[in-house]
């Protein structure tokens, strides 16, 4: 006779600990939303559409946030919109130059950008670009390089390079929650939020290339 015990007590402090979160940031996002769209009434401005533009993104991310933390994508409601894909780039690389990982180091972004539009959720997008590029930064030594850049074929195809190769004992699992070569708590979420939201959701790619000789290329393809 064999009797298995597990002390789930952390678990069930750490799922309510997330439910009342959630609860209590979407009841201030709410307010704020409230508050921002009597402010446009009132005071109708640019600036006013700004701020109204940052508390969506700012409730996408929680709704992402959420996503992640029950991995049941059918909670999560994009927010499908076209946009420029100069637009996309822009972000993108204002993102990445401003990112701690940037420092000491050369990113190299197109100089012309494919006068495209994709129909896509910002949010998730830019997520999975961010973590692309900051994953290829934080592998990349000091004074090396990163390059990023897009491919126009069938697809729409955003790709970032460093000249690091993955180990095939880790780029096997390079996609699987909670893996990481890093010990720090909460690692493992990038690579995978990358696969979960660039397909399930969006409805795209993700796929990577690693040799010794080319480096790394992350890829993430999408419709145009």
């Amino acid at each position: 006779l064999l009797l298995f015990l597990q002390d789930i007590t952390r678990q069930q402090q750490q799922a309510a600990l997330e439910k009342t979160f959630f609860h209590d940031i979407n009841n201030m996002l709410m307010s704020l939303q409230g508050a921002v769209d009597l402010l446009e009434e009132e005071q109708p401005s640019e600036l006013t559409g700004v701020i109204r533009q940052v508390v969506m993104r700012l409730n996408n991310e929680v709704a992402i946030q959420r996503t992640l933390s029950t991995e049941k994508t059918g909670r999560y409601q994009p927010f499908w919109h076209r946009y420029e894909v100069e637009k996309i780039m822009d972000e993108w690389r204002t993102a990445l130059i401003n990112h701690p990982a940037a420092k000491t180091k050369h990113i190299d972004f197109p100089k012309e950008i494919i006068a495209a539009e994709i129909r896509t959720d910002i949010s998730l997008l830019l997520r999975i670009l961010g973590n692309m590029g900051i994953n290829a930064l934080e592998a990349t030594p000091e004074g090396g390089r990163v390059r990023v850049w897009i491919e126009q074929g069938a697809r729409l195809s955003f790709c970032v390079w460093n000249e690091k190769e993955i180990p095939a004992h880790v780029s096997v699992r390079i996609f699987q929650r909670n893996f990481s070569t890093k010990n720090e708590v909460g690692r493992g979420i990038g690579t995978y939020s990358m696969k979960l939201f660039g397909e399930e959701i969006l409805g795209g790619r993700v796929s990577f290339t690693t040799s010794g000789v080319e480096g790394t290329v992350f890829r993430l393809s999408v419709d145009i």
